[in-house]
């Protein structure tokens, strides 16, 4: 009983110390990124989560990424996000998280 308690009591604090990011990615990136990450029993949270702390800490490869993108951002080269997304779109992004939070419950 003291086990399942615990168990529960460090999900309750892992979602008091988490924070949700939505990201939205162009459909092929999303494909290519996912194939990749599976390939090697990865999940893109686990992926972000990692990139995010070396970023943080200071890790020299990882800044090197984002002031390459500041760069490329100052020099118009980054693509920029559609201006309106359908309804559809739209709907099936809030899918995705609903089922993303089903799936976080049943962890």
């Amino acid at each position: 009983m003291v086990k399942v308690e615990q168990e529960h009591k460090s999900k309750f604090i892992d979602f008091q110390t988490r924070r949700s990011v939505h990201v939205a990615l162009f459909s092929d990136t999303h494909k290519d990124l996912r194939k990749a990450l599976v390939e090697r029993d990865l999940s893109m949270q686990e992926l972000f989560q990692r990139f995010s702390e070396l970023v943080v800490s200071g890790d020299k490869k990882a800044t090197k990424i984002v002031d390459e993108l500041e760069k490329d951002k100052r020099s118009g080269n980054v693509p920029k996000p559609r201006e309106a997304i359908d309804k559809r779109s739209k709907s099936m992004i809030y899918d995705m998280i609903e089922e993303s939070k089903e799936g976080e419950e049943d962890e």
